[in-house]
């Protein structure tokens, strides 16, 4: 067992199996746990972040810097939609799209959440309902869509990905 010591204490630590599945790993089976009303269940897997169970059951996380724009699929037949961080009242994930909008005409996103939506990368149009005009992002642009308002993608760019950055509170 992987173990950090501080005098007689022993402390495991455990590791992030995957980020998308929210499972850790332990060289031991324990039971899932609960991080900030988010439960884990201890699987193998990769190790690719640590996090520390102390003496006293609390988290200590050992941060990873990742980067927004790396393990993007060179193509992308389907929106792709990735969890960055999820917690019980926040989510945030990176959308990559690539050509892509609303599945038809009159379909349209109504969202229990809130949304606060970024474009990184490329370009993007989004239509609200009872508006004529479409609302078009390019890199840097940055909207809050309120719960339950009515929206749809009516295209994004083809010629290069679209990367953008949601917020759902």
């Amino acid at each position: 067992m992987s173990c950090l010591g501080r005098g007689d204490v022993r402390v495991p630590l455990i590791y992030l199996c995957s980020e998308r599945e929210n499972r850790w790993q332990c060289p031991y089976d324990p039971p899932p746990v609960r991080i900030s009303s988010v439960s884990y269940q201890a699987v193998n897997g990769q190790e690719l972040s640590c996090v520390l169970l102390n003496f006293f059951k609390e988290f200590v996380f050992v941060m990873n810097v990742r980067n927004i724009f790396s393990k993007i699929p060179e193509c992308v037949p389907n929106e792709l939609f990735e969890d960055i961080i999820t917690a019980e009242h926040c989510k945030i994930e990176r959308i990559v799209s690539e050509g892509h909008a609303s599945p038809k005409e009159g379909d349209w996103y109504d969202q229990e959440k809130n949304e606060w939506v970024m474009v990184i990368r490329g370009r993007a149009g989004l239509r609200f309902e009872g508006e004529d005009e479409i609302t078009v992002m390019e890199p840097g642009d940055h909207i809050h869509i309120p719960a339950h308002r009515k929206h749809r993608l009516e295209w994004t760019a083809s010629e290069q990905k679209t990367i953008w950055l949601a917020v759902h509170y």
